[in-house]
């Protein structure tokens, strides 16, 4: 399995994180890379000098910044940030369908969490065509209260022949933000989630949207219960935006995750 850590690594609360993540990552035999994607910064040194770890890699990119401000949150989005930092790196060669797990800096992954990761590890190869995420800012499909394809960012764990399509070091220099159009009232027709939600969609061959608004939600629904799998957050994750997670765990798609428990340890491909 490959390990990416990715996003800006700007204050102490996110490097110690990391660190954590590290030690126990370090710890794991079917853990072969581990990856830091970030860009300059002041705390390098600062998480070398307090971890025990020989495979890992440090990539620095340049910031790309960010093109859009969300209406809803006034806030950039960030896109051609996360797809830059998130790439596989050039120096990794990743096996045919290996698994590859990407999770935000301010994500910790705690001993629980390590154990689920593993028993998918030693499945993966009936899991493999799954994609695993979080319950964090996943919605319920047919919610009408959300806009479709909402599914976290936080965290990946998937194929490696889909990771490095989704997320490629080649599509870097091109903006993907300059791909999101915006209505007349202001409306993205994606947000960060959604288009990478509906990019994951589209190298799998499962469906295009052209935005996140005009979807077919029982389509939507049935395409979200096939291919991506919701791992318990509570016990097995930790983050530093603890209000964030609780706030948007309750509209989730709850059943989902007993759903993925019977799916890492009893599921048999047909």
């Amino acid at each position: 399995m490959i390990v990416i850590i990715q996003g800006p690594i700007n204050n102490f609360n996110i490097a110690d994180a990391i660190i954590k993540n590290i030690n126990l990552f370090a710890k794991q035999n079917f853990i072969r890379s581990i990856i830091i994607s970030t860009y300059e910064n002041n705390f390098n040194n600062y998480i070398m000098s307090n971890i025990a770890c020989n495979n890992l890699e440090i990539i620095i990119y340049n910031d790309p910044g960010s093109e859009i401000i969300e209406p809803t949150r006034s806030v950039p989005l960030n896109l051609d940030r996360q797809i830059t930092t998130s790439s596989m790196p050039t120096s990794i060669e990743a096996k045919i369908d290996e698994p590859v797990m990407k999770i935000r800096n301010d994500l910790i992954v705690t001993e629980i969490g390590v154990w689920l990761i593993r028993n998918i590890n030693s499945r993966w190869e009936i899991l493999k065509s799954k994609v695993f995420v979080l319950p964090i800012t996943t919605t319920r499909p047919c919610d009408l209260n959300y806009p479709a394809l909402q599914v976290c960012d936080w965290f990946y764990l998937l194929n490696s022949q889909i990771y490095s399509q989704v997320f490629s070091v080649d599509s870097c220099s091109v903006s993907h933000e300059s791909k999101i159009s915006v209505d007349k009232s202001g409306r993205l027709s994606f947000g960060s989630e959604n288009y990478i939600t509906n990019k994951i969609l589209s190298v799998m061959g499962v469906n295009n949207y052209s935005n996140m608004w005009d979807v077919d939600r029982k389509k939507w629904a049935m395409e979200f219960n096939n291919h991506f799998s919701v791992l318990p957050f509570l016990f097995a994750f930790r983050s530093i935006k603890y209000k964030r997670v609780y706030r948007n765990i309750i509209s989730s798609p709850i059943l989902s995750q007993v759903k993925s428990i019977y799916i890492i340890f009893f599921y048999k491909n047909k």
